[in-house]
């Protein structure tokens, strides 16, 4: 498989050199590398065939695929992601405190409810 080749079948699955090397486990360079004529080790070459143009097993370059557009919206989001879990630890904080101010504030009216019923049996 030549370097033009490569570029060629990668963007007709539209896809960066920065995704492709995601797939394979390398670099962007690399894959810039490999698109410029460079040496491509033939374990990498079966890779390459098999994301490119596709292999035995159909499912592999979409289940690569899904996985590549599954890591950019996670990518995307994460930074809200990551506002929103502070924002829940807090809201969780602030429930857990109000939760404990209402229990005590049940203690004190049981507390004063037992007073008051010792005052009126003691009255009696």
């Amino acid at each position: 498989m030549s370097g033009d080749e490569i570029k060629k079948l990668r963007n007709n699955l539209k896809l960066t050199q920065e995704d492709l090397a995601e797939m394979l486990g390398v670099t962007r360079l690399t894959i810039s590398n490999y698109e410029k004529g460079g040496k491509i080790p033939e374990a990498r070459l079966v890779m390459l065939n098999d994301i490119l143009k596709g292999s035995s097993s159909s499912e592999k370059p979409t289940i690569i695929l899904d996985d590549i557009i599954y890591q950019r919206m996670y990518n995307r989001l994460k930074p809200e992601l990551d506002i929103l879990d502070k924002d829940l630890k807090s809201l969780h904080g602030d429930f857990m405190r109000l939760f404990k101010t209402v229990i005590e504030i049940k203690n004190k009216i049981d507390e004063i409810q037992l007073v008051n019923a010792k005052n009126r049996k003691s009255s009696t």
